[in-house]
């Protein structure tokens, strides 16, 4: 198994409440890493706020169809939201999901605006 999927949580010594409520830090961590609220992220997954409340905090379970719909609206991976704490907190600002977001993009492009898009880039940096 390569680094990128190992799980310093070790789920298949949790019950069934423990995953609910690692599952659901994950699902409000990255909420709050996307600066979403609660209100954005129910009408993402067509929940009441107050049920996207219990799923982060663990009462209540996110379905596996909910979980589909985060990963696609946050565009990550769905294992992110079964990885534990030590995976998240190593990102804290999110950055290798959007540099996983500017690959995705740019593969896309045509050389010509790729190059285009590099030199940007590099301008952005420069801005302080």
């Amino acid at each position: 198994m390569s680094k990128e999927h190992q799980h310093p949580v070790d789920f298949t010594k949790m019950d069934k409440e423990q995953f609910k409520k690692c599952v659901g830090k994950n699902i409000k961590y990255i909420r709050l890493a996307y600066k979403m609220s609660t209100h954005e992220l129910a009408d993402i997954l067509e929940l009441t706020p107050g049920f996207v409340g219990l799923i982060e905090r663990g009462t209540r379970g996110a379905s596996s169809y909910n979980i589909l719909k985060l990963a696609e609206a946050f565009d990550i991976p769905t294992d992110t939201f079964f990885r534990g704490p030590e995976d998240l907190c190593s990102d804290p600002d999110n950055k290798n999901a959007l540099i996983r977001k500017l690959t995705t993009i740019a593969k896309g492009l045509p050389e010509d605006r790729l190059e285009y898009a590099i030199d940007m880039i590099k301008g952005l940096s420069k801005i302080e």
